[in-house]
């Protein structure tokens, strides 16, 4: 299901809009807590595909399993140049461990082809990804950077 409010009525209000009604929101708040990180892990990685797709022009059509650290990658590309993304759904910024994960899983992607990387992170970035990012040429997008 493509419509957020659609998929959000359809996990978490239909089975208990009894529940709801009824005045008890304690079972139903209990419920929310417990899938809610889930489901919102799932709507950014969805507007992050939107932000590649819009400001860079790449279609990203599947992500990996979330690492243990709640990262997804994907890659796309074109005749000469592979675009690699990470997207880290966390309130903690991401460092210099994401960026090694996100480099390992392009070596394994795509040796030997020219690369531009993109890293998203809910909770933003450490200070020194910014040094870093700029030698690089790494595009880090933190949330509040993602609505233009």
């Amino acid at each position: 299901i493509s419509d957020n409010m659609m998929r959000f009525w359809l996990s978490f209000v239909q089975n208990h809009a009894n529940d709801i009604a009824s005045g008890r929101n304690h079972i139903f708040a209990d419920i929310v807590e417990d899938k809610m990180e889930g489901y919102l892990s799932t709507v950014y990685r969805e507007t992050c595909s939107k932000y590649v797709d819009d400001g860079y022009g790449y279609t990203i059509e599947e992500w990996t399993e979330p690492d243990e650290k709640g990262t997804v990658f994907s890659h796309c590309s074109d005749d000469d140049e592979v675009c690699f993304i990470s997207c880290t759904w966390s309130k903690r910024p991401v460092g210099k461990g994401a960026l090694q994960a996100l480099m390992d899983y392009a070596g394994r992607k795509a040796p030997g082809k020219d690369r531009t990387f993109i890293m998203f992170s809910a909770g933003g970035f450490k200070k020194d990804m910014e040094q870093i990012s700029e030698e690089q040429d790494i595009d880090m997008v933190p949330l509040e950077g993602m609505f233009w």
